[in-house]
């Protein structure tokens, strides 16, 4: 067996046979966004050894997940609770409707509960706002229109759901760190180089 393969054996190994949710605690939480940060900010640096550095990091990743899950392997088993059902359904719901006009009160009214109710269910089930959640879901859509389209920026923009090309510069931003822009050049280039 190779490095390569001793590597790939390793991190298999860390990662689990079936699907689990994970509920870190806040430290935690802050540990694991650190661990994506770093990994971010070293995927945009053009630094030696870049690439070797993003999978120690990664390992380092998979590391702490997988002792996180094993803490605690009872309290992070997916539930098949009424309530984790709906807040599925509410996720596949997002999924399918992401490009629309979608408003708390409307999926609310859809799923015949309050608007509080579920932003408390949903946040206890994924760890996320509705809001980060449908935003991840366009800006991921966003990144795909950018790398596999020349549509106009405020074209994918608007067919990802943003009212706005200023809402939908700062929301992209904040999730990937650049501009659509950047990122479409960023991307051209790393084809270009490949």
């Amino acid at each position: 067996m190779n490095l390569s393969e001793k590597h790939t054996y390793f991190i298999l190994t860390l990662l689990p046979g079936k699907r689990f949710l994970l509920r870190p605690s806040v430290e935690e939480q802050r540990e694991l966004e650190q661990l994506f940060r770093q990994m971010l900010e070293e995927y945009h640096q053009e630094h030696a050894c870049r690439h070797l550095y993003l999978q120690s990091l990664l390992i380092r990743l998979l590391i702490r997940i997988h002792r996180i899950q094993s803490a605690a392997p009872d309290t992070i088993a997916p539930e098949r609770s009424e309530k984790q059902q709906r807040v599925y359904s509410v996720i596949e719901y997002l999924h399918a409707h992401y490009a629309g006009k979608l408003s708390l009160e409307q999926l609310a009214g859809h799923f015949y509960i309050s608007s509080t109710y579920l932003c408390r269910i949903f946040k206890q089930t994924t760890g996320f706002t509705l809001i980060e959640y449908l935003q991840d879901i366009r800006v991921q859509q966003a990144r795909a229109y950018l790398r596999e389209t020349s549509w106009k920026v405020t074209a994918i923009a608007e067919k990802t759901g943003f009212d706005t090309i200023a809402h939908f510069g700062r929301v992209f931003k904040h999730f990937t760190g650049h501009t659509p822009l950047q990122y479409r050049k960023k991307h051209q280039k790393e084809q270009r180089n490949a």
